[in-house]
């Protein structure tokens, strides 16, 4: 990134006003966190426990009614119980948190179960970690914004990477200057996407919110809610677009299935390229540790909550209707 940085000549004392936050793996253990993980068999779930793992939380139980890879938490946590009947889980949940109060339940499980256990953690008092989309629609988001329980907080790590930070210095160094983005975000997926609970509608939020939410996010963080949007072209499993943000003009194009560029030999299969004011911010790898830093943050305090994503949201669902 020092390449980034003498390219935009940021100021010397504002670039270095904050460090970006780098993955910690001290040997000395921070006080641990109680948790419970609901739809614990899935791949995001694994992040999920890597992340509670090198920041030293206490995983007590999880949940999923599909046994087949529970085999898992023997690589984590070995002493934590796991239940396939939902409803002996949540009993002993209200049973342990009643002992000692749960830190966080936190939400794996597929879209369509979000709003239920964000209900859940708000009856019984509970902090709640949720995955993304937090939410199914715009009438859920209506909802989950007015519960005055329980924190509730979201998984969107692409803010706390450090290329990203980086790139934040920088936009709020000259908050006046309206930008030029465009971004090409191509992520695919196989047959088995569509013939999973990820490709129902009914289960499922769409390719875009599942797949594009964390571009849209960045895009919101740095510059700022939706004015309008446009759709140029659209389909079930990509789309090409523009944006208006309070201090960007956004074009992008959103692919799910491998891309093939005239005069190249190969498909595209994943590539996430910002491209901002004509200088390119390539973050295709950078992922790989987002969720330990996005646990690094939550564990001091710094969780998303729900009306920092509104916009996110918002222009997410905004585009998904567009695609269905």
């Amino acid at each position: 990134m020092a390449e980034v940085l003498n390219r935009f000549e940021w100021n010397v004392q504002v670039a270095t006003a904050q460090k970006p936050e780098a993955v910690v793996t001290s040997s000395e253990p921070a006080p641990q966190k109680r948790m419970v993980l609901c739809g614990a068999g899935g791949f995001v779930a694994l992040k999920h426990l890597e992340a509670m793992k090198v920041t030293h939380c206490q995983l007590l139980g999880a949940y999923d009614p599909h046994d087949g890879n529970m085999q898992r938490l023997d690589q984590f946590f070995p002493g934590a119980l796991y239940f396939s009947d939902k409803k002996l889980f949540l009993n002993w949940v209200r049973e342990q948190n009643a002992l000692e109060p749960i830190d966080y339940l936190v939400v794996t499980a597929p879209d369509h179960a979000h709003m239920e256990w964000i209900k859940t953690a708000q009856e019984l008092r509970i902090p709640v970690l949720c995955e993304k989309p937090l939410v199914m629609n715009r009438a859920e988001l209506d909802e989950v914004t007015s519960f005055s329980g329980s924190p509730i907080y979201s998984v969107f790590q692409a803010r706390f990477l450090p290329e990203i930070q980086k790139m934040k210095l920088w936009v709020d160094h000259e908050p006046t200057q309206r930008r030029n983005v465009s971004i090409e975000y191509i992520t695919s997926r196989g047959p088995w996407y569509w013939s999973s609970w990820r490709g129902d509608q009914a289960r499922a939020a769409g390719a875009f919110a599942d797949l594009a939410i964390h571009f849209v996010d960045v895009l919101t963080y740095l510059f700022g809610s939706s004015k309008s949007f446009k759709l140029d072209e659209a389909s079930r499993f990509a789309c090409r677009g523009k944006a208006e943000l309070e201090r960007a003009d956004i074009e992008w194009e959103f692919s799910s299935k491998p891309v093939v560029r005239p005069g190249e030999k190969n498909p595209i299969y994943s590539r996430r390229l910002f491209k901002i004011d004509g200088n390119d911010f390539d973050f295709t790898r950078s992922f790989e540790q987002g969720h330990i830093i996005l646990y690094q943050h939550l564990l001091r305090g710094e969780g998303i909550p729900v009306q920092d994503v509104r916009a996110t949201l918002d222009l997410v669902f905004g585009v998904q209707g567009g695609m269905d």
